[in-house]
């Protein structure tokens, strides 16, 4: 039997996991095709397949797993595709995966169909995510509350193996060599070009330490979370 090196790429929204699932793309990682239900166009965005992006907000936003089926189909499809054409490696991003009522559903699904997937969680202060979405209607709140509902699955995954790429701090290079070899993959030309192209998003990403002491005071927990979850980067 083939080798083949299998990504389930996890996050909670706005944690850097789109850069994250593009660099390992243009370091050999398959993101899938037609018969996939891949479109090249979702490279432009969030770079994460739509089945998994509707089933994971029903989910999260509505408690509804009528998505679940077509996640079933889709992943078997990406083991049929590898094997046809002969993949070394490919990978899904998902978002809504790690929050509790997500995880609870959708883990096993992973466990049977993808057995042998590697987990590669990306991790971002929740300082950030707010940060990011100032001047939406989501409050501060709701989003550490979301946060907070993804930091069990992470440990139970962190411990069982998984890969946690705290961001913006490990995708600037260096550490985002060490990361793709960490992961068995070749860092390339493409990879280099599309660091370079991020690294003003990056860059700009990066908080100040004051900024995450007064949010860290104001949520303790969420604070003290993050700093264990980087621990075991």
């Amino acid at each position: 039997m083939v080798e083949r090196l299998v990504f389930a790429i996890l996050c909670h929204w706005r944690s850097g996991s789109s850069v994250l699932t593009k660099l390992l793309h243009a370091c050999g990682m398959h993101l899938g095709n037609e018969a996939t239900g891949w479109d090249d166009a979702w490279m432009v965005g969030p770079c994460e397949h739509n089945v998994f992006n509707s089933a994971g907000n029903g989910l999260y936003n509505f408690n509804d797993d009528s998505g679940l089926p077509a996640v079933i189909k889709t992943l078997l499809a990406y083991r049929a595709e590898a094997q046809r054409n002969d993949w070394d490696a490919y990978g899904v991003k998902f978002t809504h995966a790690l929050q509790d009522k997500c995880f609870a559903r959708m883990h096993p699904l992973f466990v049977k169909f993808w057995p042998d997937a590697h987990y590669v969680i990306s991790v971002r202060h929740p300082a950030g995510i707010v940060a990011s979405l100032k001047g939406t209607e989501i409050t501060t709140d709701k989003i550490v509350e979301s946060w907070m509902s993804a930091v069990p699955a992470t440990k139970e995954l962190a411990k069982a193996g998984a890969t946690i790429v705290a961001y913006p701090d490990m995708l600037t290079v260096p550490k985002a060599r060490k990361v793709v070899s960490k992961l068995g993959l070749t860092w390339t030309a493409a990879a280099s070009k599309l660091m370079e192209d991020s690294a003003g998003k990056i860059k700009g990403s990066v908080l100040s330490s004051l900024t995450m002491a007064m949010f860290d005071r104001n949520y303790p927990e969420a604070g003290k979370a993050f700093k264990e979850l980087v621990k075991l980067s």
